[in-house]
Formats: structure tokens, sequence, C-alpha cells
């Protein structure tokens, strides 16, 4: 059957009845006056009636929610790992030029930073335009030829470059001391002559 109002307070009542008006509690505080008690057992009842589907819903909309809070979201960067050095995509490039392959001339703005944020080269800046490469040829550190097989003409693109395809032990002083790990960001300005 269903419960009136009183009935339900009817029940929780017994849950403050042993506790008078002026017994202090573990916090240092009195207990509130009975007409608080009151509110106090209709909203435990409240919250312990089982739910009905009206109520059920908000509920599940915010436990959705956080569940979407505390999922990680993914970044648009893409990232891949090629022979240790890792790639990540931070804008796309138009492909109907092609992908860049060994033996292709490619034309690139890069910087050239250590992991701790030290630009050591800024080949833009340096030349006032565009550095040209061949992939594959012994120009450049060799993860570039590594990380930027495939890329296209407008996409950027950061690598990450071990010392193995960097400088390695030896380093390139005064700027990459040895050992060091690199990290280029790299735009595709133009392939093999075309924008």
């Amino acid at each position: 059957r269903t419960s009136s109002k009183s009935d339900r307070l009817t029940e929780f009542l017994p849950i403050f009845s042993h506790f008078r008006r002026d017994r202090p509690l573990s916090l240092g505080r009195t207990l509130p006056t009975r007409p608080a008690m009151f509110i106090i057992a209709t909203s435990v009842r409240h919250h312990a009636a089982p739910l009905t589907a009206s109520r059920r819903l908000p509920r599940l909309v915010l436990c959705l929610l956080l569940i979407l809070i505390a999922v990680p979201i993914e970044t648009s960067a893409k990232k891949k790992s090629k022979q240790g050095v890792k790639i990540i995509t931070l804008e796309k490039g138009d492909c109907q030029v092609g992908k860049a392959g060994r033996g292709d001339k490619l034309q690139v703005h890069y910087v050239g930073k250590l992991k701790d944020g030290t630009v050591f080269d800024d080949g833009t800046e340096k030349v006032g335009r565009p550095v040209e490469m061949v992939l594959g040829a012994s120009q450049v550190v060799q993860g570039w030829h590594i990380g930027l097989d495939g890329i296209c003409v407008g996409e950027k693109r950061r690598l990450v470059v071990p010392p193995k395809y960097g400088y390695g032990e030896a380093g390139n002083p005064p700027t990459v001391p040895g050992g060091a790990t690199l990290v280029f960001d790299v735009e595709l300005v133009i392939l093999n002559g075309q924008r």
C-alpha cells in the first residue's frame, strides 16, 4: 500500500526520539529543535524512497556526465612512433600534391628545441625562407627522414627525436649537449616545387 506522509514521518521519529534537545553532539553542537527533526526525517525518507522513472532519468543523466568528465578527452593531435621517433601531427595538410617520400625535395619551416624548451635552431629565422632538403639524403639529422616520411603540404608535425637519430652522445656544441633528445616542430610548405 502507499504510505501517507504522516506514516513516513512516524517511521523515522524513533531515530531521533532518544535525543534530548539540549544533549550535545560529538561536534559540540546541540541537537536541533523538534520541528527541525521532522524536516530531517522527511528528507531522509524522501531520499530513501524507491526511485520512480521520472526521478531516475535526471540521476542517470548526471551519472553519464560524471563518466564523460572522468574519461580523458582525446586531443586533435595524432600521435605515433616510428623507429623510436615520436611523430605528433599538430595540423593536417593537403595531400592532393602527394605524400613526401624518399628522394623528394621538401621546403619546410622548422624550429628545433631541447626537451626543456630551449631553442637551439630556428631555420626559418636563420635563412629568412623555407629550408630546402631532400628526404633520405644526409643533409639533416636522421630523425627527420624517419619523422617526415609521408608528410603532406601544409601539414605540421612535432618530431621527438632520441639521441640515436639526433646528434648522438657527442651532441652539437655549444647549443646541443651530448645525449640530448631533440624536439622539432616542422611544417611542409612546398613538395617537389608544388604548394
